[in-house]
């Protein structure tokens, strides 16, 4: 189980782009693309002046 842990570490994540459409309380609705998204998914959003806001 070690193993394999340590090769999930050495995995590179994905960066894929979109942007916020809306936002409804905690809900952030995106747009982009759909077949790299999904529920429960983590992302993390940027904000214009450089900071980035976790958000799953």
């Amino acid at each position: 189980m070690k193993a394999l842990a340590e090769q999930i570490v050495d995995l590179d994540s994905a960066e894929i782009y979109g942007r916020v459409v809306g936002v409804r309380g905690l809900m952030v609705e995106v747009a982009g693309p759909i077949h790299a998204m999904s529920v429960g998914a983590r992302l993390s959003i940027e904000t214009g002046v450089g900071a980035a806001i976790p958000a799953r």
